[in-house]
């Protein structure tokens, strides 16, 4: 016999999973082949805000989190691998101590029951993730080919044609723990580069900015030019200064820096309307990065004379904004920032240069 909801017409049924949370359509498409069907062919946008994937070489976990209209709903699933097939634990709502939910499926690689479960996730997302993270979960470069090869380029092979291409998903803050450019170049085009307002990207070996980033392809991406925000750590990055000026926020590692950058960073500063911060940092472990700071601090000493000093080793001088801010550039011994500040944070007595 037919339930009443297999008899309702499709317009009210799409009301009816509108008003239904993620986890609730799920266990309805269970129910019979009839809601799967219709399910499946007319997908609801689950409301789907926060995504995190994390990958190692034995295990992927997969986080996701829904809109505010539905606020208990979230899940956090993880597939181990076992040696007769996968072993899927889930944690809905929070019920991280619970162990009950957990079950085997049998003669199914970890990496295809993920995916099975990820696209049946995304399917029917229109709405934008506020965001996404991948990452690799390994800081250990003696063996990162081989770790790589076991589980990396499959996932990012994988992704690529789990993402839906039309309409593309549209996520405002990306977050991608990776290797390399390539990893990137598997992920963001794929996206849609309207709705991207922050990039980060971090080495998975995690060298402290020993490893250069190459972002040669990066940069020619449409998701590169309307991105507000930018964070690359522990890659340096080697790559003509002015193409981060568009960001209002930008952090990155650098591999050395000059004094005509420093003049370049700072008019940039001044002059853009939207500016709020510009931090290059330096890899720890390398002296000469040192000796470059020391010699930006030398060069600043003798053009607008002594700075002002905090804790006693931060050397700060003020700059012209606008009416209300001033431009603070304050030296580390492994990094120069640029910040927008309000002018009553300038300590009294100081200088404000042009």
């Amino acid at each position: 016999m037919s339930s009443l909801l297999e008899m309702m017409p499709d317009v009210v049924m799409k009301k009816i999973l509108k008003e239904c949370g993620f986890v609730a359509i799920q266990r309805l498409r269970k129910t019979c082949h009839t809601l799967r069907n219709f399910i499946d062919d007319f997908p609801p946008d689950p409301l789907i805000t926060e995504v995190s994937i994390g990958k190692d070489s034995e295990r992927i976990t997969l986080c996701f989190s829904f809109s505010k209209f539905f606020p208990g709903d979230f899940s956090y699933l993880i597939y181990q691998k076992v040696p007769y097939g996968t072993l899927l634990k889930d944690f809905p709502n929070g019920t991280f101590l619970k162990w009950d939910h957990q079950k085997v499926i049998k003669n199914m690689h970890p990496l295809h029951v993920f995916c099975q479960d990820f696209e049946l996730l995304l399917r029917g997302q229109k709405s934008i993730i506020e965001f996404f993270k991948i990452g690799f979960e390994y800081y250990n470069s003696d063996n990162w080919e081989q770790y790589e090869d076991a589980c990396g380029e499959e996932l990012w092979e994988k992704l690529e044609n789990i993402l839906p291409e039309k309409p593309k998903l549209k996520v405002k803050n990306l977050e991608l723990i990776i290797p390399d450019q390539e990893g990137i170049m598997a992920i963001l085009p794929f996206l849609d580069e309207k709705s991207i307002e922050s990039l980060k990207f971090i080495d998975a070996i995690g060298t402290q900015g020993e490893r250069v980033l190459n972002i040669e392809k990066i940069i020619e991406l449409p998701h590169w030019k309307s991105a507000r925000a930018l964070t690359i750590a522990e890659f340096s990055v080697s790559a003509p200064i002015q193409n981060f000026f568009h960001f209002e926020n930008c952090s990155i590692y650098l591999e050395s820096i000059s004094i005509d950058d420093i003049n370049l960073i700072k008019n940039n500063s001044q002059n853009s309307p939207n500016f709020i911060r510009f931090a290059v940092n330096f890899n720890l472990k390398i002296n000469e990065h040192s000796l470059a700071v020391r010699d930006c601090e030398k060069f600043l000493f003798e053009k607008y004379g002594v700075p002002y000093i905090e804790d006693g080793r931060e050397n700060t001088w003020f700059f012209k904004k606008d009416k209300e801010t001033v431009l603070n550039l304050l030296i580390t011994p492994y990094s120069i920032v640029f910040e927008r500040i309000r002018k009553e944070r300038v300590p009294e007595g100081c200088s404000i240069w042009e």
